[in-house]
């Protein structure tokens, strides 16, 4: 006898134990409407699913009924709650019988495969092929779920999934797709089958297989279906090629730390990207070996905990979050997180750091994520400048997602503005040249310093307000993390752009263009008569000290 793991593809396991153990009320709060069944009306109040009565010592049950574990069914099976067993053919298979969430008499048919997956059971409907119509081109009472495509030999997420029509559960008892949902309700939460998935209900919402966003209820996109040991993830998963699944709306996607490329910049989410109601979570794996971590928008577990209280996952303690991948820890406290992007995704007086560790991703690797932080849990004095702090600290960002800094230490000695070759010099630990390169033996660089004015900074030196992280989104401001850096006046080259007012005009270097005189000190140009807000094209075109906000650097 085999107890089938009831698995989301190697995201995270559903308890199997409690299943059928339904009673509770949830409320309903669907924005796909109707969806086709009167019973999905908005604020509708029922229960989730159905008591599954447990089998008598030695008894064993037939296809289709309900189970809670492998040793219920006489097939050795037990697959999204009902009793199911491996078959080669449909003449294996047989109606479902008593007690069953599916409708008397419902038949199963086989659904093979040719790529050695043990996902070849007797499923309950139709079976008809919904790969590009969707839960269209199934029989009334069947929605489309995924499955396997019977005749695919290649074991890849475009050639590998496919649609099938599988029987509802009976009508009126379960929630219809684009639900809210909750996994502790068990596997009849949902009147859809979730297939290959084992579950309907994925990431708080009743789903359901697509081919087109316009396959889901509303609020709901059509998004890759989730990495599998046996076919392995979508490369091009904002693009969607082939079956998916109906996910909550695309917030963000991370990659791990094994493969991830030099300078590569995760795609942080936040709730902002969500509609009232819905947390931006870590739902999914995708990428080709499981590799990044995949945001989608959920609904908020009905009451869950504000932000910063005291959490747990465990149900019984009656203290968890709007998302148990929210429940994260800080210096020994565990407290409700959001995810953030920048600061100002968070709470007042809350810090968006980018080290929290996301469940661990197929390939063995961590997502960092950025998560909403209180102060409180964030050790250090703030500062503004290096002024502020000790001679053997200095003052920067906490992270790479927030412009707030406090003294942390640092074995660097020089000053912000002092001449530097090694970015190890500088207390700042950022050695730069006009243009922010690092030093190359060829261009003038002084150590950098985080800003709020330029008399923040060292002599000969200006507060530039610079985009150190764009979220890897260069169409989007709003989620960038903008911050002043002390930069220096002089011209990048080691000989200067300039020594005469003729080499500005006669334009001798193409980075002094459009100035008409020489500062000797700075060796640069700049334009005489110019004025802050006068148009310009370069920034010679400008004042000395001033540059030529064209776009975001």
């Amino acid at each position: 006898m085999r107890l089938m793991r009831f698995f989301i593809l190697g995201i995270g396991v559903v308890a199997l134990a409690g299943a059928g153990c339904g009673g509770s009320t949830v409320r309903v709060t669907t924005d796909g409407g109707p969806d086709g069944h009167p019973d999905a009306a908005m604020d509708a109040v029922r229960p989730p699913g159905v008591m599954c009565p447990a089998t008598s010592a030695g008894q064993t049950r037939g296809l289709g009924a309900c189970c809670a574990a492998a040793g219920d069914c006489a097939g050795g099976v037990c697959w999204n709650g009902f009793c199911t067993k491996t078959c080669a053919t449909t003449s294996d298979c047989g109606p479902a019988v008593a007690p069953s969430p599916l409708p008397v008499g419902t038949p199963l048919a086989c659904a093979p495969n040719m790529l050695g997956d043990s996902f070849s059971y007797c499923l309950p409907g139709s079976l008809r092929d919904c790969t590009t119509t969707g839960g269209a081109g199934c029989p009334a009472g069947e929605d489309c779920g995924l499955g396997l495509k019977p005749m695919a030999t290649q074991a890849t997420v475009a050639t590998a999934y496919g649609g099938l029509c599988l029987a509802r559960l009976m009508a009126n008892d379960y929630l219809p797709a684009g639900s809210v949902c909750q996994p502790e309700a068990g596997p009849y939460a949902c009147e859809n089958q979730g297939g290959y998935l084992g579950t309907g209900c994925l990431f708080h919402r009743c789903t359901r297989a697509c081919a087109h966003s316009n396959d889901c209820p509303i609020g709901m996109q059509c998004q890759a279906a989730p990495y599998s040991p046996k076919v392995g993830g979508a490369v091009s998963f904002l693009s969607l090629a082939g079956p998916g699944i109906c996910l909550g709306r695309f917030c963000g996607q991370v990659h791990g730390e094994a493969g991830q490329m030099f300078g590569q910049v995760g795609q942080q989410g936040a709730d902002s990207l969500c509609v009232a109601g819905e947390s931006c979570v870590p739902t999914i794996a995708v990428g080709a070996t499981g590799d990044t971590q995949y945001l989608s928008c959920v609904p908020a577990r009905p009451g869950a905990l504000a932000f910063g209280a005291a959490c747990s996952k465990d149900p019984a303690q009656d203290m968890r979050c709007a998302d148990d991948s929210l429940c994260v820890e800080r210096t020994g406290t565990k407290f409700c997180s959001a995810l953030c992007r920048v600061d100002a995704d968070c709470p007042a007086e809350a810090i968006c750091i980018d080290d929290y560790p996301s469940s661990p991703l197929p390939n063995g690797s961590l997502a960092r994520l950025g998560m909403c932080t209180p102060r409180a849990l964030v050790p250090g004095v703030s500062c503004r400048t290096e002024r502020d702090c000790a001679a053997t600290e200095a003052c920067l960002p906490v992270g790479a997602r927030s412009v707030r800094t406090i003294c942390q230490s640092t074995a660097g000695t020089k000053w912000v503005g002092e001449i530097c070759s090694t970015a190890s010099e500088c207390r700042s630990g950022e050695c730069v040249d006009r243009d922010l390169h690092s030093p190359t033996g060829a261009n003038r660089t002084t150590c950098a310093g985080t800003c709020l004015k330029n008399s923040d900074c060292g002599a000969g030196q200006i507060c530039q307000r610079v985009v150190r992280n764009n979220n890897g989104t260069s169409d989007d401001p709003s989620d960038d993390v903008v911050a002043g850096i002390c930069t220096t006046l002089d011209a990048p080259a080691q000989g200067g752009g300039c020594t005469t007012d003729d080499n500005c005009t006669g334009q001798i270097s193409i980075d002094e263009m459009g100035g008409d005189t020489c500062d000797p000190v700075h060796r640069t140009c700049y334009a005489k008569s110019a004025h802050i807000g006068d148009p310009c094209q370069h920034r010679a075109n400008c004042p000395l000290g001033a540059y030529c906000r064209l776009g975001d650097p």
